[in-house]
């Protein structure tokens, strides 16, 4: 694979022990709930778009613009990336999409993160999947933190790689294809600090946009019932 071919020694071995440490979580995961499968579908149309990225980006020859990758990004994230990631069950006995549409905020305020990310620095396509992917650490649920604080240490060696590969699908394959469309002249590479700005602003971005959407949609609601 050219993508695995580019990387130095260190990274490479990172990426293959991550692929053994996912393997193993797959092998538990899957014996228990034939449902994980679902998370392939979405790992190999993420690895479509890593291949062929300009599936996603404007067609003529046209320079992507940041208004065009929060649609992208949304668009993949809500109707594509965050059903497949849920396996195709939706919370409540809704659609999978419908579930998806509760989180068309989080996601939304993710791709704004990641436009500005992409502007300010010039990205590799591996810092992208592992940045993205930390916001499985904070996400609404805080289902990592919560195992962790109750002493589940079983359960968070198992889950912590999938959610992380999860999590980084629902916005990376969309950056990566506008990683060198965005950057501003002077951009450069994050660096220990850029990477450490950006996984905060990842984290409070989709905690911050899910929690604004939520109310928005619950005072929908309370609206239209006081009619």
């Amino acid at each position: 694979m050219p993508l695995l071919r580019a990387l130095s020694p260190i990274p490479l071995v990172a990426v293959l022990l991550y692929g053994a440490w996912m393997t193993f979580s797959y092998v538990i995961l899957l014996d228990a709930n034939p449902a994980y499968i679902w998370h392939f579908v979405l790992y190999g149309l993420t690895g479509v778009l890593v291949w062929q990225p300009q599936l996603v980006r404007p067609r003529r020859g046209r320079r992507g613009r940041p208004a065009h990758f929060v649609l992208v990004s949304v668009v993949w994230g809500t109707l594509v990336a965050m059903p497949f990631a849920t396996m195709l069950q939706g919370a409540l006995g809704q659609h999978p999409v419908a579930t998806a549409l509760l989180w068309i905020g989080g996601l939304g305020a993710l791709a704004c993160v990641w436009a500005w990310l992409l502007y300010r620095y010039r990205w590799k396509t591996v810092p992208i999947f592992v940045v993205a992917g930390l916001v499985a650490i904070t996400e609404p649920a805080f289902a990592l933190v919560r195992l962790g604080a109750t002493g589940q240490w079983g359960s968070l060696l198992v889950l912590l790689p999938v959610l992380h590969a999860v999590h980084a699908c629902l916005i990376a394959p969309i950056a990566n294809a506008y990683r060198e469309e965005l950057p501003r002249a002077d951009a450069r590479a994050p660096g220990l600090k850029g990477y450490a700005l950006a996984s905060l602003l990842c984290a409070a971005g989709f905690l911050g946009g899910t929690a604004a959407w939520f109310w928005t949609v619950r005072a929908g609601f309370s609206l239209l019932a006081g009619h």
